[in-house]
């Protein structure tokens, strides 16, 4: 369906700008929903930064709720270099497990936030330290409301 709408005849400046999307449209054709392979991209260090996310979302989408394992390995992709990507990991690190704690998963982004702790990180990466703080809390302790509980 989206190479579908990818495929129409789009405008050049459109055309050229999804060019940057095709590492991720590639672990999608690649992967589809084997939880291995997508396990295997979000591991990998030296795979693009949106390669990683797009894995990332999509073994979140195919665990099961408060699946740790699953968490864990996207709180260890927190380390990548794209402060957008950043948010998302650390973000769906605590929506993976759904109120339930992981106290393994918030040492790994803690790792990550220590490692950095005495480098100037650029602005934009802000808004992922913040995310990380407030999923390290949720992490580390059971939020008491929780949606569908």
């Amino acid at each position: 369906m989206i190479e579908a709408a990818i495929g129409r005849r789009q405008p050049q400046g459109v055309a050229r700008r999804m060019k940057a999307w095709e590492s991720g449209r590639a672990v999608l054709r690649r992967c589809g929903a084997d939880r291995r392979c997508l396990e295997q991209v979000l591991d990998d260090p030296n795979a693009d930064w949106f390669a990683r996310e797009i894995a990332a979302m999509n073994l979140a989408r195919a665990s099961r709720r408060g699946d740790a394992n699953v968490a864990e390995r996207i709180a260890a992709a927190y380390s990548v270099r794209n402060a957008d990507a950043r948010v998302t990991m650390a973000w769906l690190a605590a929506h993976v497990m759904q109120g339930e704690r992981c106290p393994s998963c918030a040492e790994r982004l803690f790792e990550v936030l220590a490692q950095e702790r005495d480098t100037r990180l650029p602005k934009e990466f802000q808004l992922s330290v913040l995310m990380a703080r407030y999923s390290i809390a949720r992490l580390r302790e059971p939020t008491s409301h929780v949606p569908g509980r």
